[in-house]
């Protein structure tokens, strides 16, 4: 229900100020008022909560990364025959309007990959990356998303060291890569639609030889014993602040073993990065790689300096959940692993899950000051696998305590048993994609993102779709509409 602030009454007839938040929206009003006690307010009824949950169209599709939703289609990377593709779904009948080849830059394969699109003089476009027949280069196409790529554009020649991504403004694309006209300097681009020119903008670049984390967070490629790498702040063109990664998160860590950041708010960001913690070793014949991981460390920044503010040891994501997943403004989730064990059998080209043993605590901190509001054992988790992961919200999040799904409500610090027969959604692992890393012949494992699948409290999918977890499970289509990547497909519902 919708809270009406106090009236703030002056009996002297001064200007009175009330605040509504009706419906999403702020209305601040002014009024003159005299000593008759105003009327009591009319509360204004709280939209009603959607109870009805309708399929729309649904369409085969193997998606890679999360999609977009831009001028009334959805966009998207897809999996054709093994192969990078990128294509649109008009929204309103689920038809791909368009397709075409794609490949993924020069990033590291574990940064997952995804499109990302700007909207411009009510058009929009999306911006990836193409081969050359007969170049060694590549081509950075920006293309109509409702009629796709243009069969007469002259190709625009780069070296990608960056996929695009929706500059700062959202009025064009940025990348950091190479100019066929300059092959040796490598520069922070922008790319400006409808007509695909480039300029040399570092509004949103990133130094010489750096990998992005997030923001205008990067990391340095240096690395020992050659070099020290380095973790900074780059804006405008500047290197605002940099300190030895190690420094922050411990002596052997490195961004190449992961992280994950949160946006800057108040001056202060909020990351987590690793050791490598694992070990290879031949027991019976087998190659077997055992990994504790206990060496995450969660530290809230000074953006303005790069000084730690706080920070908190073993950190982890919870469960299946991505690190600092359920995190918000003013609170950061985290999980703490007292211990995690975990070995892997050598199996082809990849690593399979052997056995596994994990006890964490669930923890609730204050944003800001890293002080800890409140914390939640989690028991132990032993087996073959880990636990299955329920999608959540900022504000909800599903955990397995004790073999039972609970929902921590992280506001109010409150565990619930999720009821029995209740529907959740379940994240599912996509199919592993091996695609060559640009510059190389050699085929790697890339990140590309997860499924959602409506599922009961084992983990099984169902056919109900749960009306209370679309809109955290989905992409925001407007009007009430959702899409859902679900496995194999996608999927729009419309809720009601």
């Amino acid at each position: 229900m919708t809270e009406l602030p106090s009236l703030i009454e002056n009996c002297g007839g001064l200007m009175h100020l009330r605040r509504f938040a009706i419906a999403g929206a702020v209305f601040a009003g002014a009024v003159l008022a005299g000593c008759t006690a105003p009327p009591p307010p009319t509360e204004t009824p709280a939209p009603s909560k959607p109870t009805l949950v309708n399929t729309v169209w649904k369409v085969a599709a193997d998606l890679v990364g999360a999609p977009r939703v831009a001028n009334g289609t959805a966009v998207s990377y897809f999996r054709r025959d093994g192969k990078l593709r990128v294509g649109a779904w008009r929204l309103a009948d689920g038809k791909q309007l368009w397709s075409a080849a794609a490949v993924t830059g020069a990033e590291a394969p574990g940064i997952e990959l995804g499109v990302d699109t700007v909207t411009v003089g009510g058009r929009g476009f999306v911006a990836y990356v193409t081969s050359l027949r007969g170049n060694p280069w590549y081509d950075l196409v920006i293309a109509d998303v409702v009629t796709g790529p243009s069969k007469k554009r002259t190709p625009t020649v780069v070296w990608p060291t960056t996929r695009p991504i929706a500059c700062s403004d959202k009025q064009a694309f940025c990348m950091v890569g190479y100019q066929e006209k300059a092959p040796k300097k490598q520069a922070n681009l922008r790319i400006d639609p409808p007509s695909g020119a480039i300029s040399t903008d570092s509004t949103d670049g990133l130094p010489t030889n750096a990998r992005r984390l997030a923001y205008t967070l990067y990391t340095s490629d240096d690395r020992p014993p050659e070099g020290i790498e380095q973790l900074g702040s780059f804006r405008n063109n500047a290197t605002v602040w940099e300190r030895p990664y190690t420094s922050v998160f411990g002596e052997g860590a490195s961004s190449d073993f992961g992280w994950a950041w949160q946006a800057e708010r108040d001056n202060v960001i909020v990351g987590v990065g690793y050791k490598d913690d694992c070990q290879e070793s031949i027991v019976n014949g087998a190659q077997i790689l055992t990994c504790e991981d206990t060496n995450g460390v969660l530290v809230g920044l000074d953006s303005t300096s790069g000084a730690t503010l706080w920070s908190l040891d073993r950190a982890s994501g919870c469960q299946d959940h991505d690190p600092l997943d359920g995190s918000s403004a003013d609170r950061i989730v985290i999980c703490r692993n007292l211990v995690d064990s975990a070995a892997y059998r050598k199996k082809g080209d990849s690593w399979k899950l052997d056995s596994y043993v994990n006890e964490q605590e669930l923890v609730v901190a204050n944003r800001k000051t890293g002080e800890i509001l409140w914390r939640s054992p989690l028991g132990k988790t032993t087996g073959q696998a880990s636990a299955t992961s329920f999608v959540d919200s900022e504000d909800r999040m599903v955990l397995v305590v004790e073999g039972k799904p609970t929902i921590f409500d992280t506001r109010a610090a409150a565990a619930t048993p999720v009821p029995t027969g209740a529907g959740l959604f379940c994240e599912r692992n996509r199919p592993t994609l091996m695609l060559p890393w640009l510059g190389s012949d050699e085929r790697y494992d890339y990140a590309i993102g997860n499924d959602v699948e409506p599922c009961d409290l084992n983990g099984r999918a169902i056919q109900t779709i749960p009306v209370d977890w679309v809109s955290v499970a989905g992409v925001d289509a407007g009007d009430g509409r959702w899409l859902l990547p679900t496995p194999g497909s996608l999927t729009l519902v419309q809720l009601s």
